[in-house]
């Protein structure tokens, strides 16, 4: 799956938007299949939140007519919908740009039920207008922060009679990281901090735990 979450920004940077809209349906799609498999104990990661937000951020940074503000909007909603229900389990809080995005992209989408539905849960949440956006610009700095975890084996030693069985069962290990957070200084526009948007090693070793317990 995080191949074509890769694979996604690649081609976003490369300017080919459409192609990293296809890689972000991949992702989407591939974690749809893999949970269609079990018909109990499905896995927690069910769903990307990150890759849906990016792939309304494409949309929206593609084209800026209603119908391409409806269809982020989708996205969006999607991603804000997944980090309340399932990223809560990874430690992943809801970023705030999360619900501006999705409020503006309702607003331009004219979808006035959703401002209202998402202005009850978040009242001191506000947004830039398209409009300003399309003034001002935008920057998008993703900090890829430390390594994601490695696998190994854990054995576990049983006596049955005279004999010893070894049992070898995978674990996932967290490696430490030296960065804790960045910072992006714009001359004229102000700074901001980076903030958790995709914990993988949480992600690996939940999505490890689901897989053991279907053993």
């Amino acid at each position: 799956v995080l191949v074509h979450v890769y694979k996604a920004l690649n081609y976003s940077l490369l300017g080919d938007f459409e192609a990293a809209r296809v890689e972000s349906r991949i992702v989407s799609d591939k974690l749809e299949l893999y949970n269609s498999k079990y018909e109990e104990k499905k896995n927690t990661y069910k769903d990307d939140a990150f890759i849906r937000w990016f792939a309304g951020w494409l949309q929206e940074s593609d084209y800026a007519d209603v119908q391409s503000a409806n269809y982020a909007k989708l996205e969006y909603q999607k991603a804000y919908e997944v980090y309340k229900d399932q990223y809560a389990g990874y430690k992943t809080t809801l970023p705030t740009f999360v619900i501006q995005d999705l409020l503006r992209s309702a607003e331009t989408a004219e979808l006035l039920d959703t401002i209202e539905e998402i202005k009850k849960a978040h009242a001191d949440v506000t947004w830039p207008k398209t409009a300003e956006l399309a003034k001002q610009g935008e920057l998008l700095f993703i900090h890829q922060n430390g390594e994601s975890p490695y696998k190994r084996d854990k054995i576990i030693k049983h006596k049955v009679k005279e004999d010893e069985i070894m049992i070898a069962f995978p674990e996932f290990v967290r490696k430490s990281h030296a960065i804790k957070t960045s910072s992006v200084s714009v001359q004229g526009a102000g700074s901001a901090d980076t903030i958790l948007v995709e914990d993988i090693t949480a992600i690996a070793l939940q999505n490890l735990k689901d897989r053991m317990g279907r053993i």
